[in-house]
């Protein structure tokens, strides 16, 4: 053993060492290392397993000395150490470590330890054959400075990176058999080619296999625009079995899946640490054309969106979410949408569509979805509750081709809630508004109120006394307490009436007041009729015989049916199940009940053909003549027409000529009331 026995030592080195620290050592001399560690193991550990450890365990490493190491690999990463050992009942590392690695042509890999160790350095050698590993303490002072202090068990550690076999210098991409790859491929299949002939370099560097992905120009999409590489293939796994989203490569990496004719090239690099460059690749090419979903070759479309297997949740600002899914089958293309549907606002103002594309790891997660969107520089959902589902969005019919059967409740509290450890600025059950009047203006009417302590919002209903020609509108922000309605809007000599209701949320669910009543009377002023009047009586068909332009808008603003926060170009609009919003927390009224007595039947209404060239036919089912609103919306939430039809009890039909509008997604809304039902029509060839 080294110190008692004085072992033979290395060779020396005739090469200068240069460019470091601490290159002065005293044992076994100035320039050669103790050999126990090559004779105890033959030289650095090596394994196709890696970590692993060499120790000598007979003795510790004492100041300012060296230890000869043996067959360490070029590009392998390696780990030395001295944190263990006995010290004859002294703490291990009574002293702090300074490594200084030197390759065989005299090269310093190393020096110093690792951050926030003492008795640690890992490095990566730059050549194969023997080197010399220094050891001193810590301290410029105390380079070449001995002292018999034993300082822990020296150890190195092989962390990958290199190969153990004989050296191979050799590069060889060998050739590739294009016959047994499939010219075409529907999604969900695979193919597959096979090499032969591949030779895989070891030496000075350990190499690898890849294979280069290049998009037949005005063909090819998906993957990264322009070509990639696929590195690191296990020559040992040959033939290379893979599908349109490269085995889960591609949505690993949250890119979309090969679509249209690309070309695969092997090639072999010899470094790992540059696996783009290559030192050789086949002459030829496999071409494949990746099909999409629904193409005549393969079939009807995949679409399958699955169940959600997430619960009811209760979510402060910033706090975790849980959406996830469970057996799924997505287009190619395709993309996994979710809903947020507002349940106390049936207007479709505060629902949300997020696309989170077509990875797995980006749609089946828990996680802090808040987060998620502020890293993203996107709003948030506003507080309220919202019924939760998803769908699978189809690019090429622009359509949700499958929803989930199944979805849940999201619950997002205001950061002042005292769940949130907030405190709320006024409490539930809020308080009715008081102080409500009604201000004659030579240009229209002021309505007035004392808002509740603490209010975001407010919302004034209002119509003529007999009910018809109702709106609804919602204030939110500083100035809650007024809504000026301009004469323009007003009939003279008609009797309005009005109430109001605010919240501390922008739900706004405190309780309304009493209608209060005015006649619009510009010659004579306004003339209030008090709250107690009664209303005029109602005609057959629920409409006054006195027509009367809309009371105001509905809303503040512009009026986005849905906002999609992460595609601009993406689906917007309502779905088929916003009408089930409104009874989202309550029982549903059955077929014969009351609620099914009067106006648009709940089930909605339905549009054919869809897909249509143009002509839309709507057939819809009323209970009692009347009126219904119509709106179509485009992609961008714009009304593009817009009509009020006759409804007669029984069914109703109705056409829209829409030929007039591009290609693309549209959606229908019709509104009796406070009914309302939404349906998307796709406008094609």
């Amino acid at each position: 053993m080294k110190k008692s026995l004085l072992c033979a030592v290395a060779a020396l080195f005739a090469a200068p060492l240069v460019h470091s620290q601490c290159l002065d050592w005293v044992q076994p001399s100035p320039t050669t290392g103790w050999s126990d560690f090559n004779n105890q193991f033959g030289g650095a550990p090596c394994s196709e397993t890696p970590p692993l450890t060499f120790e000598i365990s007979g003795f510790e490493v004492w100041q300012s000395e060296a230890y000869a190491v043996a067959n360490v690999k070029a590009g392998g990463s390696y780990t030395v150490g001295a944190c263990n050992g006995p010290n004859n009942g002294e703490p291990t590392n009574i002293w702090t470590k300074n490594f200084t690695v030197i390759g065989p042509s005299g090269t310093v890999d190393a020096f110093g330890r690792n951050a926030n160790s003492t008795c640690e350095l890992t490095f990566t050698a730059s050549e194969t054959g023997n080197y010399i590993i220094a050891v001193n303490r810590s301290g410029s002072a105390n380079c070449g400075q001995f002292a018999s202090l034993d300082g822990g068990f020296f150890s190195l550690t092989y962390n990958g990176g290199a190969s153990c076999d004989p050296p191979v210098t050799d590069c060889e991409a060998g050739a590739i058999d294009t016959s047994e790859t499939a010219a075409e491929l529907c999604p969900g299949d695979a193919t597959e080619f096979d090499v032969t002939g591949i030779v895989i370099p070891n030496a000075p560097t350990l190499g690898g296999l890849g294979i280069r992905f290049d998009p037949t120009p005005g063909s090819g999409t998906g993957g990264l625009a322009g070509g990639f590489s696929l590195t690191g293939v296990n020559p040992d796994n040959l033939p290379y079995s893979f599908d349109n989203d490269l085995n889960g490569v591609l949505s690993a990496n949250n890119l979309s899946p090969l679509l249209g004719e690309w070309n695969m090239r092997p090639y072999v690099y010899g470094n790992q640490a540059d696996a783009l460059t290559a030192c050789d690749s086949t002459e030829a090419v496999a071409t494949v054309n990746f099909l999409s979903s629904g193409a005549a070759a393969c079939g009807d479309l995949v679409c399958e969106a699955g169940d959600v297997t997430a619960g009811d949740q209760t979510i402060c600002p910033g706090e975790d979410w849980e959406l996830t899914l469970s057996g799924e089958e997505l287009p190619v293309p395709g993309n996994v949408y979710w809903f947020f549907l507002d349940t106390n606002d049936t207007s479709g103002d505060n629902d949300y569509i997020y696309n989170l594309g077509s990875d797995p790891s980006f749609y089946n997660f828990t996680g802090n979805f808040n987060g998620l969107l502020a890293a993203a520089e996107l709003d948030t959902l506003i507080p309220g509750t919202y019924l939760t589902f998803a769908g699978i969005f189809n690019p090429q019919d622009t359509s949700i081709c499958s929803f989930t059967p199944g979805d849940f409740f999201i619950t997002v509290l205001d950061g002042s809630d005292p769940e949130c450890a907030g405190v709320v600025p006024c409490e539930s059950p809020y308080p009715m508004v008081t102080g409500k009047d009604e201000i004659y203006q030579s240009n229209g009417v002021m309505l007035t109120w004392n808002p509740i302590p603490g209010s975001i919002g407010c919302e004034v209903r209002a119509s003529r006394a007999d009910g018809a020609g109702g709106r609804r509108i919602r204030i939110l922000g500083e100035n809650v307490s007024e809504r000026f309605i301009p004469q323009s809007l007003m009939t003279p000599g008609t009797t309005y009436r009005w109430r109001v209701r605010c919240g501390c949320t922008t739900s706004i669910v405190g309780p309304n007041t009493e209608w209060r009543f005015f006649i619009w009377d510009p010659s004579a002023g306004m003339v209030d009729v008090g709250p107690a009047a009664q209303e005029a009586p109602v005609s057959r068909s629920g409409i006054a015989a006195q027509e009367m332009p809309a009371l105001a808008e509905e809303y503040e603003g512009d009026l986005p049916v849905f906002r999609n926060m992460l595609n601009t170009t993406g689906l917007y609009g309502n779905v088929p199940r916003v009408a089930e919003v409104k009874n989202a927390r309550s029982l549903k009224p059955k077929p014969d009940s009351p609620a099914h007595t009067t106006g648009l039947r709940t089930e909605g209404f339905d549009l054919f053909p869809n897909p249509s060239a143009g002509m839309v036919n709507m057939r819809y089912e009323a209970f009692t003549d009347g009126f219904i609103a119509v709106r179509i919306f485009d992609a961008a939430g714009r009304i593009v027409q817009s009509k009020t039809l006759s409804v007669f009890p029984g069914d109703n039909f109705g056409q829209f000529d829409l030929t007039a509008l591009d290609r693309g997604l549209y959606m229908v809304e019709i509104t009796e009331g406070s009914k309302r039902s939404v349906q998307r029509i796709v406008i094609g060839d």
